[in-house]
């Protein structure tokens, strides 16, 4: 969480856009952990190994499961 502000900072001063990608733990079959409700409106890409997610979050990207 803590490296996500201050890379979201530079956003805010509008000095640069720096992308944010959060890969939700595999482990995390029907929602999402609390670090991913959180960040859930600042990042970019939020990526879920489990397609209940992806139905239950839209702005989730399913991934399938990593290896």
């Amino acid at each position: 969480m803590p490296v996500c502000v201050i890379a979201y900072a530079p956003r805010l001063l509008g000095l640069k856009r720096i992308r944010l990608v959060y890969i939700e733990s595999v482990c995390r079959v029907s929602t999402l952990s609390l670090s991913g409700r959180l960040l859930y409106p600042f990042v970019d890409h939020l990526l879920v190994q489990w397609p209940k997610l992806h139905a239950r979050y839209p702005r989730c990207e399913y991934i399938g499961r990593l290896t």
